[in-house]
């Protein structure tokens, strides 16, 4: 059994059937994305940006779970237009950032938790993508910082 099943199920847990869709989109993205991503960055990738992760197979993981959280929430979730786009998008950044820095395998677990730890609480309070939405530009722009003056530790 997956290591992620465990903290995934737990963390969706729930007779709320808008929590086990959530679920179900979360290893949606990783069996598409993960696979899709290593052979376009293998491919088609050259150089990496961060060890191990190349720029094309970071946005092909970005740009699938976009598309597969975004028409997910609004075709099957019954999320308005704009409730879908702003959570595919918070999602489809803490996936790649996920995706991005993970080794050895872990971006199985970090994609799936990433995806429910965003979803769950806009699903739960829906006035929170704007709280989710400035954590995210914090936490971009620090990296960004971080990566931009060569911190040690940034490879």
């Amino acid at each position: 059994m997956p290591l992620v099943v465990i903290p995934a199920v737990a963390a969706t847990w729930s007779v709320d059937p808008g929590r086990t869709f959530i679920l179900q989109l979360a290893f949606l993205v990783l069996a598409l994305a993960d696979p899709l991503a290593s052979w376009i960055g293998e491919t088609y990738g050259g150089r990496d940006w961060i060890a191990g992760a190349t720029v094309h197979g970071s946005a092909v993981i970005f740009g699938v779970t976009l598309v597969v959280i975004g028409t997910g929430l609004f075709g099957g979730g019954g999320w308005s237009i704009e409730r879908s786009v702003a959570a595919a998008l918070s999602a489809a950044v803490v996936t790649t950032a996920s995706e991005a820095v993970s080794r050895r395998g872990w971006d199985n677990v970090f994609v799936v938790l990433g995806v429910i730890l965003v979803l769950v609480p806009l699903h739960e309070v829906p006035e929170t993508a704007g709280q989710i939405g400035f954590a995210l530009a914090v936490g971009v722009a620090f990296g960004a910082a971080t990566y931009a003056t060569r911190t040690p530790g940034v490879a």
